[in-house]
């Protein structure tokens, strides 16, 4: 439904409530009883002009965005947001988060590298909270040194980080590594996640992520007892690990729909087709 309409009828809704309430008693009631509803019909009448008030205000104030996304206008809403935030300055969570998806949409690694800086300096709580799906855009762009760089400075200062975003920040650091092909070093990142992670996508993905690297981290040593090997066979067990815990608690068919509701998340989406390797690789 479009938004303009919506807030029609949510008006529409509030405006008769607010007739009914204020009008009923004169209309059906006694006098004594009239005067017993007027106090909490006043407080009612004020409540729902308020509500009405908020509402319009927040419609007016958010029109233009409203009006892009209805339109999926991505162009044009990455034009406003970023004269918004990046221009004026104004780092409402909402507008930079809608600004860092659209420009992720478009592809406009640049203005995302911009935004990124820019947040650091000014804002970087923020920035630290975002630090996930900005390394996820990094990885995309194939920057993945400043994707590694962007996850770890946040890790470094993760008190305060829910402990969901500290696993999406630790994976993203492990893919920028097995992105960039040292795959040694992003084992360190997702053999952990295989155990520890509380989001099946994670684990999954890192398990899956885990058997590739594994494989390939020791590929070119012909040491059948060497070092990589163990580190293929740890690789593998963390990897097998992972693929147990998530087919324990969810099925193909909950798997699969857990992930059409995930993709409203722009970290996942960003993982693209990574998301269906792992679910042929956990399922197979």
């Amino acid at each position: 439904m479009k938004f303009k309409a919506l807030v029609v009828i949510i008006n529409i809704v509030l405006i008769f409530t607010f007739l009914f309430l204020f009008f009923v008693s004169f209309i059906l009631g006694t006098p004594a009883l009239r005067r017993e509803l007027w106090p909490g019909n006043l407080i009612m009448a004020a409540i729902l002009l308020s509500v009405l008030a908020i509402l319009n205000s927040v419609f007016i104030k958010n029109r233009a965005v409203m009006d892009f996304l209805e339109k999926e206008d991505w162009p044009g809403l990455a034009h406003h947001l970023e004269v918004r935030v990046l221009g004026r300055g104004m780092y409402g969570r909402r507008n930079v988060r809608l600004l860092l998806e659209s420009l992720v949409v478009l592809g406009d690694f640049k203005t995302i590298e911009k935004l990124a800086a820019q947040l650091k300096s000014s804002r970087p709580r923020l920035h630290r909270e975002l630090a996930s799906s900005l390394s996820g855009a990094f990885i995309l762009a194939g920057k993945y040194a400043l994707a590694s760089e962007t996850a770890t400075s946040a890790l470094v200062g993760s008190k305060g980080l829910r402990r969901e975003d500290r696993a999406w920040l630790g994976f993203y650091r492990g893919l920028s590594l097995y992105m960039a092909r040292l795959y040694g070093e992003a084992l360190e990142e997702f053999m952990p996640l295989c155990g520890e992670s509380d989001d099946p996508l994670i684990t999954a993905i890192s398990g899956y992520l885990c058997s590739v690297s594994g494989k390939r981290a020791g590929k070119a040593d012909e040491d059948p007892v060497g070092p990589d090997c163990s580190a293929r066979i740890s690789a593998a067990a963390a990897a097998e690990a992972a693929r147990e815990r998530v087919r324990a608690r969810i099925s193909r068919k909950a798997w699969n729909r857990y992930v059409d509701r995930a993709k409203e998340d722009i970290r996942i989406v960003i993982l693209g087709s990574l998301i269906n390797q792992a679910g042929v690789w956990l399922y197979e």
